[in-house]
């Protein structure tokens, strides 16, 4: 639900540009709406706007008699839907291409509507780098008829945004400026930037990030007398933004609109079409585990892993695939040149905050752990991408770094034995040119230090 006061958002003006009616002083209207991401890529919304208050007074434009706007009266139904080009969430750019279209079901006495459709596509870019996010956005409306006035016209609009902002640390809240402009794009009056065919408005606002929901609070003044432009304007937003579930049919660590084939665990093949398959050396279509079976030659796998021994850093433990090939094909738990073995674990753009998907696989170190001498102590290294500024990224992962202290500490062990280090960009273990190499590069990593001598106190957050 999205709430938009407006403040003198149409005023007739007399020849020396003195306010001589207005037309249009407050009004209020509030937008129910909604969204649906499909297939990762495609997002299709809707949204109704209801004219809940509106106050003015009677006036002429271009020898138009306008009556007072009527309050209670429906909006003109938006449809809108975006298709993702290029990139990744959270990564410094992505790129989408979109449309959107109003279709007639508002009343002309409610000033938002002509009673014709209009309709426009957009283009769209957004990306975030560390703690700064932005977005910027072009389209073109086309209206079915053309309004003369007397000052110049309203009609087909080219119009333009831009946002930027920043996130603090807990990665919850985003604040900053918006800024918003249209200019007439058809007609005689065409990118002739005059103070009714070019409207211009900037807002300061806020966004928040719950648990499964959102709210947003922002104000905004216009900058010029353009057709529709307020004195000011008051935003507010509440979504209900629930988390997608991330399908995963066959265990394998491989979403399932990734996998080539989700119904058999697979390995994550940087070739997108055999990407969650399992291995096949040859490439003849019948997986290396089930070559015996066809009397084919295989290649060697001791412990039937999926993982061939020339690559398996632990011949004789069956585990998984690794980025990293001093781990690959190890049991999660395992100790492997001095480090424990684990699954990636995952967080949230910009949060240190363990999440609940993670459980499982610190569960399984923390039983390591415990199986191992009560004189080991322990570095906790955090890891990312090259994505973002290196101080922010270094910082970041020392966080996480604690976090994942804090969660074993938690659950029983001496935070004592543990020191968290922030490795930020430093040490990548596979390219940061492709997004599976990036995501195999933001990891945490456990060492084992043996010995006897406590390390330093780390203070470890409270959680």
């Amino acid at each position: 639900m999205v709430f938009d006061d407006a403040h003198n958002p149409l005023v007739i003006y007399d020849s020396k540009g003195a306010p001589l009616t207005y037309g249009v002083r407050d009004q209020l209207p509030g937008h129910v709406g909604g969204s649906l991401a499909l297939f990762e890529r495609l997002r299709v919304g809707v949204n109704l706007p209801v004219v809940l208050f509106a106050e003015g007074q009677k006036g002429t434009i271009a020898q138009t008699t306008c009556s007072p706007p009527a309050s209670g009266a429906l909006g003109d139904l938006r449809l809108a839907a975006d298709v993702r080009l290029l990139g990744q969430a959270g990564e410094a750019f992505t790129l989408a291409a979109g449309a959107r279209a109003w279709l007639p079901t508002r009343s002309p006495e409610a000033y938002g509507s002509d009673g014709k459709s209009r309709a426009g596509p957009q283009l769209v870019a957004a990306g975030a780098l560390g703690a700064f996010e932005y977005s910027a956005r072009v389209g073109f409306m086309w209206w079915q008829q053309e309004f003369q006035l007397d000052s110049g016209s309203v009609g087909s609009w080219a119009n333009a945004g831009f946002a930027a902002g920043v996130r603090p640390r807990d990665g919850k809240l985003l604040v900053g400026p918006e800024v918003y402009a249209a200019t007439r794009a058809t007609g005689s009056q065409a990118f002739k930037f005059s103070e009714v065919n070019t409207p211009a408005e900037a807002l300061l606002g806020a966004h928040y990030r719950g648990n499964g929901w959102r709210g947003a609070l922002g104000v905004a003044k216009g900058l010029n007398q353009g057709f529709g432009v307020p004195a000011y304007r008051v935003v507010a937003s509440l979504e209900w933004a629930p988390a997608s579930e991330v399908k995963d049919a066959n265990g394998d660590g491989i979403q399932d609109w990734q996998d080539a084939c989700p119904q058999v665990a697979g390995v994550a093949s940087p070739v997108s079409a055999r990407r969650g398959c399992p291995l096949d050396g040859d490439e003849d279509g019948i997986p290396d585990a089930d070559k015996r079976f066809h009397g084919c030659p295989e290649k060697k796998d001791v412990d039937t892993d999926e993982v061939p021994d020339r690559e398996d850093a632990c011949l004789k433990e069956p585990g998984k695939r690794n980025a990293d090939p001093k781990k690959n094909g190890c049991p999660v738990g395992a100790v492997v040149n001095g480090q424990l073995v684990l699954d990636q674990v995952k967080f949230k753009t910009n949060s240190d905050v363990v999440p609940k998907e993670s459980d499982g696989t610190l569960t399984k170190v923390l039983e390591a752990i415990n199986k191992l001498p009560a004189t080991n102590r322990y570095r906790v290294e955090g890891h990312t991408d090259t994505q973002g500024k290196p101080a922010y990224n270094k910082g970041l992962s020392e966080r996480r770094a604690k976090s994942v202290v804090a969660w074993l500490a938690k659950r029983g062990l001496d935070p004592k034995r543990f020191e968290a280090l922030g490795v930020g960009q430093e040490k990548p273990i596979a390219t940061n040119d492709t997004a599976e190499g990036r995501q195999a590069n933001r990891r945490v990593e456990i060492h084992i230090l043996e010995g006897t001598q406590p390390l330093p106190a780390q203070p470890v957050p409270a959680k």
